[in-house]
């Protein structure tokens, strides 16, 4: 099996790791240049089957099989206090592995933080598209705007992309909880303020799922606020991990 994280320049001496999950149809190496801004942080990124160097391996669409899968290799890996962050599908995939991690384990956790995915407990009126025609879905991404167009235009490269970018807009979209888990640490939500996919109302639920009161954040842009919006989704990350790190002495 491949490599499931990908540790980019790890600094000398960590205070936090920072778990960075990716949305759908994305790899590890949307945050491979965090670490320019996070110089005390091990940022790692998961690197989920059926791309980049993995892209050979067997696709995960289901919540369940994936987190599986995660949980044993994080409780390995954990060797400081660590933050999750995932968008949109990675925020389902960041919040239900921590929820299966054992108690020791999520003990060190400082915070979770979601961006551009509504709340466990939401379900989205929004048409699934995974089960559609190649034709079709290839269209659907279009107006997703979230595969740039020079991608979405190499034929040769959709067919082989198409299998894990069905794979997990099946794992998003039939994304069932099995409970409403409640978890002690704090949550931070980022939303774009243009987002009509997962907006401000979709992410308020996630104050179901910790004992701390939710820190809901707007960002400027549609649902792909990651890649239009990074500095600011940037700073709010910083601020969080400088606060934890006060709240805990570090």
């Amino acid at each position: 099996m491949g490599e499931w994280f990908i540790s980019y320049r790890k600094p000398y001496n960590p205070k936090v790791s920072l778990f960075c999950f990716p949305f759908a149809g994305g790899s590890a190496t949307l945050f491979s240049n965090w670490v320019d801004y996070f110089p005390d942080v091990e940022v790692i990124g998961i690197q989920l089957p059926g791309r980049g160097a993995r892209i050979m391996e067997p696709c995960i669409d289901n919540i369940d099989s994936m987190v599986e899968k995660l949980v044993p290799l994080i409780e390995e890996r954990v060797d400081l206090p660590f933050i999750f962050f995932g968008h949109s599908m990675g925020a389902i995939i960041a919040f239900e592995t921590l929820v299966a991690l054992n108690s020791d384990i999520k003990a060190h956790c400082l915070r979770l933080i979601v961006a551009g995915r509504r709340a466990p407990n939401v379900i989205s009126d929004q048409k699934s598209i995974h089960y559609l025609e190649d034709s079709d879905f290839i269209n659907e991404l279009r107006n997703l705007s979230g595969t740039p167009d020079e991608i979405i235009s190499d034929k040769g490269l959709m067919e082989l992309l198409i299998p894990m970018l069905k794979a997990d807009f099946k794992l998003g979209e039939l994304y069932r909880p099995s409970r409403i888990a409640v978890l002690p640490m704090p949550i931070t939500a980022l939303y774009g303020e243009e987002d009509d996919h997962d907006g401000k109302l979709d992410i308020a639920g996630w104050d179901n799922h910790t004992k701390h009161r939710l820190q809901a954040v707007p960002i400027r842009g549609g649902h792909f606020f990651i890649n239009t919006e990074i500095s600011a989704v940037i700073q709010i990350i910083r601020n969080n991990i400088n606060k934890d790190l006060l709240t805990m002495g570090i």
